[in-house]
Parts: C-alpha cells; sequence; structure tokens
C-alpha cells in the first residue's frame, strides 16, 4: 500500500525550509543536516551557515508491538546525514530492519527520514551575461533496496533532489523561484513535488543529471541564490526479517559552470566556484526545524 497524501504534504513542508525565512537575516550561504522517526523528541540537525558544512545522525529503536514485552526492541531505525558546500555533495542515508511483531498477521510500523542541504549567492559578470546561461550538473548514485523474506511488508520511497535558483534574499524570507526542478528518486517514487517546483519525474541512481537555466531568467540582476537539497523518507509497516536501505551517501555531487565569456563567483565557494566574499556570522533560527518536528508528529506509527 503507497500512502502518497500524508508524503506530498511533508514534501511541501521540507520545500518551505528553502523558501520561507529558516535562516537569519543577510544569509548569504549555509548548509543543513537532519535526521528524524516519527518520534520529534529525538529530530535532530540544523544549518550552519559558516563554515560551510553540517553533519547528523542517529539511531532509533522501534518499540514492540508484543503485549506482554512491550520494552523489548520491535526493530531499529538508522539515519545518517551531511552536507559540504565547498565539495558540492550532499549525503542521506536511512536503512533498518524489523525484528518482532505481535504475531502472525501483523507488522512493525516505521518512519524514518534524512535530509541535507547546500545554498549560496552567485555572482555573474561579462558582456555576456543577458543572453548567456547557467549550467547545473548534478549526479546522484547510491540505491534503494529492500528485503522481505515474508512478502508481508508495505513501504514507501519519497526520496528525492532538487535545485532552487532564487533572488537574493531567498534564504532569509519569501520568494518566488527564477526557476526550480525537484526529482523523485527511484521508479518506485511515490509523492509528485512542492508546488513552487517542477516536477521533473524520477531518477535511477547512477544518473547525472544536466539543467539549464537561462540567465535571462534574472532580469537585470546578476546576483541569485541557489539552493540544493537531497532528502530521502522511508516508512511502512513490516514482518519479521524485512529491512531496507536508501542509501544515497556522497552521491549528489554538484557543479556549475557558464558560457564562455561569463564569469561565475560565489561566496562561499558551492563546488569550488571562487571565494570572493566571507558573510557576516549569522545564526540558524530553530523555527522550522521546530515546525519540521510537528509536521512529522502527525504521522506518528
Amino acid at each position: 500500500m503507497r500512502i502518497l497524501t500524508s508524503t506530498t504534504v511533508l514534501k511541501l513542508f521540507l520545500s518551505s525550509i528553502l523558501s520561507c525565512g529558516v535562516l537569519s537575516a543577510g544569509t548569504l550561504f549555509y548548509a543543513g543536516s537532519f535526521v528524524y522517526d516519527s518520534n520529534p523528541d529525538v529530530n535532530h540537525g540544523g544549518f550552519n551557515n559558516n563554515a560551510g558544512a553540517a553533519s547528523a545522525s542517529d539511531r532509533f529503536n522501534l518499540p514492540s508491538n508484543v503485549s506482554d514485552s512491550p520494552s523489548d526492541i520491535g526493530g531499529t531505525e538508522n539515519v545518517v546525514t551531511s552536507a559540504n558546500l565547498a565539495a558540492g555533495s550532499l549525503h542521506a542515508q536511512s536503512y533498518g530492519d524489523i525484528l518482532i511483531t505481535q504475531g502472525p498477521g501483523t507488522t512493525t510500523s516505521f518512519f524514518t527520514g534524512a535530509e541535507s542541504f547546500v545554498g549560496d549567492t552567485f555572482t555573474v559578470s561579462g558582456s555576456g551575461v543577458g543572453g548567456g546561461r547557467l549550467y547545473a550538473s548534478l549526479a546522484i548514485d547510491g540505491s534503494f533496496s529492500y528485503f522481505d523474506p515474508a512478502s508481508g511488508s508495505s513501504f514507501t520511497n519519497g526520496s528525492f533532489f532538487e535545485i532552487y535558483i532564487d533572488p537574493v534574499g531567498s534564504f532569509d524570507g519569501p520568494y518566488t523561484p527564477y526557476a526550480a526542478y525537484f526529482y523523485g528518486i527511484g521508479s518506485d517514487y511515490c509523492c509528485g513535488s512542492p508546488a513552487n517546483a517542477t516536477y521533473m519525474g524520477t531518477v535511477d541512481p547512477g544518473t547525472a543529471v544536466p539543467i539549464t537555466v537561462p540567465l535571462s531568467l534574472l532580469g537585470t540582476a546578476r546576483q541569485f541564490q541557489v539552493a540544493v537539497g537531497l532528502g530521502t523518507f522511508v516508512y511502512g509497516s513490516g514482518s519479521p526479517g524485512f529491512s531496507w536501505n536508501a542509501n544515497f551517501g556522497d552521491t549528489l555531487n554538484v557543479s556549475f559552470s557558464t558560457d564562455p565569456g561569463i564569469t561565475l563567483t560565489s561566496m562561499g565557494g558551492f563546488a569550488g566556484t571562487d571565494l570572493t566574499t566571507t558573510p557576516e556570522p549569522a545564526t540558524f533560527a530553530l523555527l522550522a526545524f521546530a515546525g519540521l518536528a510537528l509536521a512529522v508528529a502527525k504521522w506518528r506509527r
């Protein structure tokens, strides 16, 4: 059974992290990592918009459904995530297994996710900017696999990556993107895309995705911000022996280029572009993360 509605709502909320003012004023570049399951008390992570790198990981125990042994562990969930701005790489992995259930015909539920984001402010200059283009190459690798010996399990795969090209200031408040593209990972991806991004369908691991953005979309602006996100969400219910591994680890690699005659630099050195300016230190406001915990709590087991 595929659970579509709740995942779509969650996707819309996760995208709002990139679009609704989750960083403090004047943010020029950042990295962020989050891990969580369906218990909001153990969700954790955060943005780091000084060093340009972030990571988070945790292991969660699934409660048993066995009525006479409620303290037994019914299964485990593991989540690992990281982001590196200068390397242009993101990492997200969710894996786990089901150990016991209440009895024949019953299953143990799970809900687990990991996500990472990076963003930077770019400047373009040169006589060819008006008719030039920005090229982004996103190379995704990894895999989503599961083992279901009893054939009695159900799961939903909500793994995705996205890239937003935005006006300056988008890291600090509501905005309308110049262009935004959203991809599901794997042919069993379930869930559509946020309303402010173009859904590009699904991409299998091992695929390089080229994106071309006409700089004319910027109007007269010569600065813009780019945000890239990677997330893996797996949830459902499993019988003993069921296991999963959505592993997109250090495999979403991003690089940028432009046409000849155009110079491209960035504030934070995203994917090796020139480091031209060091921003003032800024602090991530945890309002969005608290909201994420509340949103996830809606889909408790």
